[in-house]
């Protein structure tokens, strides 16, 4: 099976979800957390998804102060964040698709939940507890006149 990514473009892919979710305290960057591997997965069979991570990647490499500064991974961290932001400008809808794939699988990671206090439980039968049906909830709405007209 083709790999969706060449290792330079995940080791660019990497630098970049690091930026964008830096490391705080004991916790690593989106890009060291190893959630490539979950964007891949999770987005394999979303082909526009891959296509518009791509296009970003793409542009990253291409672009001229890129190039000037001999590769993304020579370049300081603010031209770095200068690049992105123009590209961010530039492809909106395609880097909107990678914001979407990244905050997709970092929140989902359960080093992140536990690190930021969510106790998130599955959806029912087993999720949160609920509690019981209180029919009272609609005696306003059947006070109301019906507001449809009958055919």
């Amino acid at each position: 099976m083709k790999e969706l990514f060449t290792l330079t473009e995940e080791r660019l892919l990497k630098d970049l979800m690091n930026i964008m979710i830096p490391p705080i305290d004991d916790l690593l960057g989106a890009g060291d957390l190893g959630l490539l591997d979950e964007i891949k997965d999770l987005f394999l069979k979303r082909p526009h998804y891959i296509k518009s991570i791509k296009k970003v990647i793409e542009a990253l490499s291409l672009h001229p102060e890129t190039r000037l500064s001999g590769g993304f991974f020579g370049m300081e961290d603010e031209k770095k964040i200068n690049v992105i932001k123009e590209i961010e400008n530039e492809l909106s809808e395609d880097f909107k698709k990678l914001t979407q794939a990244l905050f997709s699988v970092y929140y989902l990671d359960e080093r992140i939940k536990s690190r930021i206090g969510w106790d998130i439980k599955s959806p029912q039968p087993k999720g949160f507890d609920l509690p019981p049906w209180n029919p009272k909830i609609l005696d306003n709405v059947k006070k109301l006149k019906p507001f449809w007209k009958a055919v």
